[in-house]
């Protein structure tokens, strides 16, 4: 039964009575939008050019990355742009000191990069000790042994 006036229970809520508690008023304030803030593009702080990169010397060339890495882990530089400069096969620097510790600072930031360009970076990280000589092979079967 829906309504029924002579019910107790329903007299407390009556839906056709008009809601003298609420009353119609004016508006006094309004929210004030705060406009925008655009986000300007930053340029980025180091060179990618590949011809630039690769005139560098080996200890320069290490300066350099560790740059580039803290720029990518700021967010100031996009991987991408790192990316295509490490996966270069020219990258690899001659000298075998220079070359063991860029080898180090690459693997050791992997995770700033995508699973693919990680994959196609740790091929390349390993052609630089393969097309230097013998010695940097024994290094990396070690890490596939993991």
């Amino acid at each position: 039964m829906a309504w029924v006036n002579n019910n107790k229970r329903n007299a407390r809520f009556n839906p056709n009575r008009k809601d003298d508690r609420l009353w119609e008023a004016q508006v006094t304030s309004r929210r004030e939008h705060k406009p925008r803030k655009q986000v300007e593009k930053e340029e980025e702080l180091v060179s990618t050019e590949l011809e630039h990169v690769l005139s560098m010397e080996a200890d320069t060339r290490l300066d350099w990355l560790q740059m580039c890495l803290m720029q990518l882990g700021m967010g100031k530089m996009k991987a991408d742009a790192l990316f295509k400069v490490l996966s270069e096969p020219a990258f690899g620097p001659g000298d075998a000191a220079a070359r063991k510790a860029l080898k180090a600072e690459v693997l050791a930031n992997l995770h700033l990069f995508s699973p693919k360009q990680k994959k196609a970076i740790q091929e390349a990280v390993g052609a630089w000790g393969s097309s230097s000589g013998g010695a940097g092979e024994g290094g990396g079967g070690g890490d596939r042994d993991r």
